[in-house]
């Protein structure tokens, strides 16, 4: 399920800035900080931010990885996810 979080720690908007000084956009640098903040998974597939994630030891997936595992779970058939 996917529900919207705001960030309201300074701390939080602190590293989301950060991580925007170095060259990700908001939408991915809130997300990363808010997945390792909650400990949970984030599906992204911008590289730029993989790799920024991959250095902040967040578990990550990309779009082809969850579609391609909903396929194998029968949740998807290859023609649903073409």
């Amino acid at each position: 399920m996917i529900r919207e979080r705001k960030v309201i720690d300074p701390d939080r908007h602190r590293e989301i800035e950060d991580l925007v000084a170095r060259g990700l956009g908001y939408g991915e640098a809130s997300s990363m900080v808010l997945a390792r903040h909650l400990s949970v998974p984030l599906v992204i597939d911008d590289k730029r931010a993989i790799k920024s994630a991959q250095r902040m030891r967040i578990q990550l997936f990309t779009t082809t990885e969850v579609v391609a595992e909903n396929i194998r779970r029968g949740v998807l058939t290859v023609a649903q996810a073409d």
